[in-house]
């Protein structure tokens, strides 16, 4: 995985950068690495953070402190990003990619970065997009998977091993209805309320009982009735029916919420979450939306991002801060949506404002400042 770049070799920050403010309210949000989205009402998306790389899709490679509007992009239906790139569903079913591009993750044929929105090529009839670190891969009609960019782990998915700059067909799996691309792998939630991943598996995040990678799908052991599934850096999440969460992978920093440290080849209980309606994993650290609309987040918190109040934890941890089991966000109420970057996190509220706390040296959080935040923050301009 790429490391953190530091702030002197991250280019300017631009607090004067940000578009003018909409009436547009938002209708879904999504987080990088260093970077944040929201898709607003009208089928426009605007982005704010780390944009060293192209990854704000408004034409720069500067960072921005607040949202700037993706350039030429109308018509969407659905925004995701990972790492340091961003791609969009269009209600045409096409999808457009932004940002890094080396291993070919904007799906174009190339590997050149775009600091503006590419097509991705010989793609149609997509349902459902979500990026990973270095790749991505698209939900198709038909319940088929369609995966691009970075494979050395296998986590296209199509039995290869290297890249691909345009999308191939992620082998043996039908009836696929929702896709989660983490850092090197890949989960697909299937009609039958199971789960299959695939791509890097040594932390056990493929939750297949072993800790092999896989370049073709495997069955997640012991899961039935999922209606939501999440995946991250070396971990993965899902929700079954009644609302419980079960993680699995790297369990450092208390990822998997069961109280340990330990990683786990299948999946583990997260204590006393019920009622969850939507769960995001993010950068050794998750967050899940309770019936009501509260918030829990549960793993590292150095930054802030459990986002209540502190940036504390237990000796557990050592000295990294952290909790090893679901703790409540501060004032926070009628969420609709979640995203988790590597070390902030972003909430949608019903009505159309975001608010984002963690890590905020690259303008992740959009409130206008680069401090970390330990409590939800309001963006500016939405």
């Amino acid at each position: 995985m790429i490391g953190i770049v530091t702030p002197a070799a991250a280019g300017t920050l631009l607090a004067g950068t940000a578009a003018a403010a909409t009436t547009s309210p938002a209708a879904a949000i999504t987080t990088g690495d260093d970077h944040t989205c929201a898709l607003l009402t009208n089928g426009t998306v605007r982005c704010w953070g780390f944009g060293r790389y192209g990854q704000l899709g408004n034409g720069g490679t500067w960072n921005a402190l607040s949202p700037v509007a993706v350039r030429g992009l109308t018509g969407v239906t659905a925004v995701t990003a990972a790492g340091y790139h961003t791609c969009a569903l269009l209600s045409s079913g096409r999808v457009e990619c932004w940002g890094f591009g080396r291993y070919g993750e904007l799906g174009n044929g190339g590997t050149a970065n775009s600091s503006i929105p590419v097509a991705v090529k010989g793609l149609t009839g997509v349902l459902a997009v979500s990026a990973g670190f270095e790749h991505t891969c698209a939900l198709v009609s038909g319940g088929s998977v369609e995966c691009w960019g970075l494979d050395t782990s296998g986590q296209l998915g199509n039995g290869g091993n290297g890249q691909d700059a345009l999308p191939v067909i992620a082998k043996g799996l039908t009836g696929a209805t929702a896709i989660a691309a983490g850092g090197y792998h890949t989960c697909a939630l299937l009609a039958g309320g199971t789960v299959s991943c695939w791509g890097y598996g040594q932390f056990g995040q493929l939750g297949d009982g072993g800790s092999s990678d896989s370049s073709t799908p495997v069955a997640v052991s012991g899961l039935s009735g999922v209606t939501a599934v999440s995946a991250r850096d070396n971990h993965s999440c899902a929700l079954v029916q009644g609302g419980s969460g079960w993680c699995w992978g790297d369990g450092a920093y208390g990822l998997l919420g069961n109280g340990g440290i330990f990683a786990s080849l299948t999946p583990v209980a997260v204590q006393n979450l019920t009622a969850a309606t939507i769960v995001t994993a993010a950068g050794y650290f998750n967050c899940a939306v309770q019936t009501g609309g509260t918030v829990v987040c549960w793993g590292r918190n150095k930054y802030g991002q459990l986002g209540d109040g502190t940036n504390t934890g237990p000796a557990l941890c050592g000295t990294e801060p952290c909790s090893t089991v679901p703790v409540s966000v501060n004032s926070l109420g009628g969420v609709k949506a979640l995203a988790g970057g590597e070390f902030h996190a972003c909430a949608l509220i019903f009505g159309g404002t975001v608010k984002c706390w963690g890590y905020g040296s690259f303008g992740a959080l959009g409130y206008g400042g680069i401090a970390n935040k330990s409590s939800p923050t309001s963006v500016k301009g939405l």
